[in-house]
C-alpha cells in the first residue's frame, strides 16, 4: 500500500514539528513554505526534544502536485490568504481532509465548515530562529473535526498516532477554548515583559493572570461555552512549566519585528466583549500596551 503523501503549509515553529513528526512515522512529506526560494528542496535544522539534532531535506511542494492530507500550520492572520492560495488544490482535492492549527479565532472560518477539516490544538513549545527550530516543551494535543459529526478517517488517525500523545476528540471546541485561554495569557505577559514562559509562574503574575481568565470566561459563557478558570489556572501553571525555558510565538515575533497575532488573541476577545457591552479592562490593557510595541516597532 502506498504511503499517505503529506503536504504542510507553514514550515514554522509548530509546523517543523509535524512534519518532522509525520516523516519519523514514514510518511511522505512536502513543504508549502513562505520563504522566497525556488530550490526544489526545502532544509531545515530540527532539534528534538532530547537535544538531537536533525538535517531535514523535504521537497517543496509543486502546484497540481497529488496529496492525500493537508495540515496547515500558520499564524490566524494568514489563514484568508492560504484559502485563496490553494483554492485550486481545495477545488481539485475535495475528497482530502484539511488539518488546521492556528492560534486564536478567525472571521474567515465560515469556508472551512464545508469541507472535510480538522482543527488541532497543541500545548507543545517550539523555537524557531530562521531556517531552524527546537522542541522546547513537550504538551498535549487534541485533534477534532469542525463538524462534529464528522467520523475518524485514516488521515486523522495516522497525524494522531505520529503525534504521539494526541487524543481525537467529537467536540473541540472546549479544548479550543482553553488552548484560546492559554495563549491570551501567556503570549501577550511575556511578550510585554521579554521573558520565557516559566517566568509567569512569579507570585506577583498572578493576580493578573487570573483576573484574565476572569473576564475570558465570562464571554465565553456567552458563547454558550462554559469554562472553569480553576482549570484554566492549571492550565496556564501546566504549559508555562512544561514550556519553561520557551520563547512565546508572540515574544519571537516582537524580537524578530514581525505582527504579532494580539488582534487574533485578545482584541479578537474585545470585539465579541464588545458586542455584548462586557467590559475587560485587564486585557484591554494588554492590548493597549502591545499596540505601542507594534507601533514603534513600525517606525522607520
Amino acid at each position: 500500500m502506498t504511503a499517505q503523501r503529506w503536504l504542510v503549509i507553514g514550515h514554522g515553529a509548530l509546523g517543523s514539528l509535524f512534519a518532522f513528526r509525520l516523516r519519523q512515522r514514514g510518511f511522505p512529506v512536502s513543504i508549502a513554505g513562505r520563504d522566497s526560494q525556488q530550490s526544489p528542496t526545502f532544509d531545515w535544522q530540527f532539534t528534538d526534544i532530547n537535544g538531537v539534532q536533525h538535517s531535514l531535506e523535504y521537497p517543496r511542494y509543486q502546484p497540481k502536485q497529488a496529496v492525500d492530507a493537508v495540515l496547515c500550520c500558520v499564524k490566524t492572520t494568514q489563514l484568508a490568504d492560504v484559502l485563496r492560495q490553494y483554492a485550486e488544490l481545495r477545488e481539485r482535492a475535495v475528497d482530502v481532509p484539511w488539518f488546521f492549527s492556528f492560534n486564536g479565532f478567525s472571521d474567515v472560518e465560515q469556508p472551512l465548515k464545508q469541507r472535510q477539516t480538522w482543527l488541532l490544538v497543541t500545548t507543545d513549545g517550539v523555537t524557531r530562529q530562521r531556517r531552524a527550530s527546537r522542541h522546547a516543551g513537550i504538551g498535549q494535543s487534541w485533534l477534532g473535526p469542525i463538524q462534529s459529526e464528522a467520523p475518524v478517517n485514516t488521515a486523522a488517525q495516522n497525524l494522531a498516532n505520529s503525534l504521539g500523545n494526541c487524543q481525537i476528540v467529537t467536540d473541540i471546541t472546549e479544548k479550543r477554548w482553553q488552548k484560546f485561554a492559554v495563549n491570551c495569557v501567556i503570549n501577550p505577559l511575556t511578550a510585554i515583559h521579554d521573558i520565557p514562559n516559566g517566568e509567569l509562574l512569579a507570585p506577583h503574575y498572578q493576580s493578573q493572570i487570573l483576573q484574565l481568565l476572569d473576564e475570558l470566561v465570562m464571554v465565553a459563557l456567552q458563547q454558550q461555552v462554559t469554562l472553569d478558570p480553576a482549570q484554566l489556572y492549571q492550565a496556564v501553571v501546566q504549559v508555562a512549566r512544561a514550556t519553561a525555558t520557551n520563547y512565546s510565538s508572540m515574544l519571537q515575533d516582537i524580537k524578530n519585528g514581525n505582527p504579532t497575532e494580539i488582534a487574533a488573541l485578545n482584541g479578537w476577545l474585545l470585539k465579541q466583549a464588545e458586542q455584548r457591552q462586557i467590559a475587560l479592562p485587564a486585557h484591554q490593557q494588554l492590548v493597549t500596551v502591545l499596540n505601542k510595541i507594534e507601533h514603534f516597532q513600525a517606525k522607520p
